[in-house]
């Protein structure tokens, strides 16, 4: 089973905008394994430390995170992966994620 990552850049199956979120998702919690707190990002990008959950793993944390973010609860997630790219600037996937329309030009 070839990945979303993969699949995306080859255009070899249309990814779905579900799938993109879970990219989202899955690339926060390997580069910043804390929780969206970690190195300050979450803050950086725009959003509230208050609003976020403060127990479980990073994976968990990133999913409630993700889930504000989708919901209009939190940084956009342009402003996200903008902070991101700053950390990782070499990183595909965050290049990937930051030229979709769906997470670049303002919309949820």
């Amino acid at each position: 089973m070839i990945g979303v990552f993969t699949r995306w850049s080859l255009g070899v199956s249309p990814v779905s905008h579900e799938e993109k979120w879970h990219a989202l998702e899955e690339v926060t919690a390997d580069l910043y394994p804390t929780g969206p707190d970690h190195d300050g990002l979450w803050s950086r990008a725009g959003g509230r430390h208050a609003d976020l959950q403060s127990v479980g793993s990073g994976r968990t944390r990133w999913r409630d995170a993700i889930g504000q973010v989708r919901h209009g609860n939190g940084p956009h997630p342009a402003q996200l992966l903008r902070e991101m790219s700053r950390d990782y600037p070499n990183n595909d996937q965050l290049r990937r994620l930051a030229a979709d329309l769906g997470f670049g030009d303002g919309s949820h």
